[in-house]
């Protein structure tokens, strides 16, 4: 890997917090969730584990997800890593995903997937709403966007996310 000039990356830095700084907003938002799960979902079927407000979620391995990912639609494609020593579960072009309330259906699904099918994995809603905001956030700036394209929520990043200033930050 290429190694980044301490020039860019004081640019990266400074693009990063001008970023931040100027979308902080102070309000009273509250989320009201806007999901659905099927109840007739089986691991491994080809059909959705639930929805959120613009379409379905769908939940499987990286060749059942690679078969059937359609970039036309807005449905949510999440490849389940969770059986990995670093349990993880990534969102395919999670790039797209601006609208915080649809996020936060997102990041639901996956919650309510885990309590169904257990596993060693464990994030929390705000480490991983953190860190899929600083994904975004580095895609838009160009920063290695084949890393930062997809968000994958592992393990190993739970402390590193769970940060409350960072959740101040991105309150919308």
């Amino acid at each position: 890997m290429k190694k980044l000039s301490p020039n860019k990356k004081a640019f990266i830095a400074l693009s990063a917090c001008i970023i931040i700084l100027t979308s902080i907003k102070f309000n009273n938002y509250q989320y009201s969730p806007k999901i659905s799960y099927n109840d007739k979902y089986n691991p491994g079927s080809e059909e959705p584990f639930g929805t959120y407000r613009k379409g379905n979620i769908y939940i499987g391995d990286q060749e059942f997800i690679d078969r059937i990912f359609d970039e036309s639609t807005d449905d949510v494609y999440v490849v389940d890593l969770r059986d990995m020593d670093n349990p993880d579960m990534e969102i395919y072009n999670s790039y797209e995903f601006r609208n915080r309330d649809e996020m936060m259906d997102i990041l639901e699904v996956l919650q309510e997937y885990e309590r169904r099918y257990p596993t060693n994995w464990y994030r929390t809603n705000p480490s991983m709403m953190n860190e899929w905001r600083i994904h975004n956030i580095l895609y838009d700036i160009s920063f290695e966007r084949s890393h930062t394209r997809e968000v994958d929520f592992d393990n190993l990043d739970e402390e590193i996310y769970d940060s409350k200033l960072l959740t101040k930050i991105f309150k919308d």
